[in-house]
């Protein structure tokens, strides 16, 4: 999870840990994210546009190199057509608008992980 915004990473840790997904490493910075990229496997990563060092969507051609298979979803205030548009080009597999839902967080990485052609976890009883 790469977000500049702390109480953003809590809220998606804190839904994320009320699912099937596990929450391996968070960064704040881009510098950051790469580092925690480059040394800890994970499946999926979210990714904040606006972070304190760059674009986001800048990350996206390495997160591919470090891992071509990993899922990269979005997850911006940015909701105009563009940004989404050029973020899908370059590899990601899902954009979240801010602010989210817990079901649109859910359903987001279901899409991309589908998107990707991976296997996505059944909803728990009750979500």
């Amino acid at each position: 999870m790469i977000d500049d915004v702390e109480a953003t990473r809590s809220l998606m840790r804190l839904l994320l840990g009320e699912t099937d997904y596990e929450v391996v490493g968070e960064a704040g910075t881009l510098l950051a994210a790469q580092q925690k990229l480059a040394s800890t496997p994970s499946d999926i990563v979210i990714l904040d546009l606006e972070m304190p060092d760059g674009n986001g969507i800048n990350l996206i051609p390495r997160i591919i190199e470090i891992n071509p298979d990993m899922v990269i979803v979005v997850a911006s205030a940015h909701n105009d057509a563009g940004s989404v548009q050029t973020t899908l080009q370059m590899g990601a597999h899902g954009y979240l608008i801010k602010p989210f839902t817990p079901n649109a967080l859910e359903s987001t990485l279901a899409r991309a992980l589908r998107r990707a052609g991976c296997r996505v976890p059944m909803p728990r009883p009750g979500h």
